[in-house]
């Protein structure tokens, strides 16, 4: 029986912008994929979308977490009160911001555009953001547990190691 080739498997750049894919490299994932059983490749596209695709919401889902009319969550994206980045034809939101609090309520991230600023600044894209936003950090050590810039910020640390951690080198995190 013929396996298929790599050429028919489906392109990454079909499903992940180039942000995303390089991301993934960054963060050691073959994307070429494995000849010997091309479904590998497949389900590794798959978790890999799925993956970053959770680091942001939709306006609706959005809208949902903070308990208010869609419409609104548009005005916050389009006044800048919210960090978001306009697509063709809506906005994707870094989920990081958007923290849940007691219960099932939901909070905006206080000092959210600085960290965002300060990631734009050393030219660092929204996935790259969101990324270092939820990954632990060695600068982040609460004891001897590191923890991630929106569980320090949630905490109520300071957010000027946040904003070191965020204008770093890339290989530091």
């Amino acid at each position: 029986m013929n396996e298929p080739d790599s050429s028919s498997r489906p392109a990454l750049g079909d499903q992940l912008s180039d942000a995303e894919i390089e991301i993934l490299r960054a963060g050691g994932i073959d994307l070429t994929g494995d000849d010997e059983d091309p479904s590998k490749y497949e389900e590794m596209v798959a978790e890999s979308t799925a993956w970053i695709r959770s680091l942001f919401l939709s306006v609706d889902k959005a809208a949902e977490r903070l308990s208010i009319d869609a419409s609104e969550v548009e005005r916050m994206c389009e006044d800048g009160f919210l960090v978001a980045e306009r697509q063709t034809d809506s906005w994707s939101i870094p989920a990081w911001q958007i923290i849940r609090g007691d219960g099932n309520r939901y909070f905006l991230l206080e000092r959210r555009r600085d960290v965002d600023a300060a990631g734009r600044k050393a030219d660092r894209d929204a996935v790259t953001i969101a990324t270092v936003m939820n990954t632990p950090q060695r600068e982040l050590a609460v004891g001897d547990v590191l923890i991630t810039p929106v569980q320090w910020l949630e905490q109520g640390r300071d957010v000027r190691t946040v904003l070191q951690v965020m204008s770093s080198d890339p290989g530091a995190w």
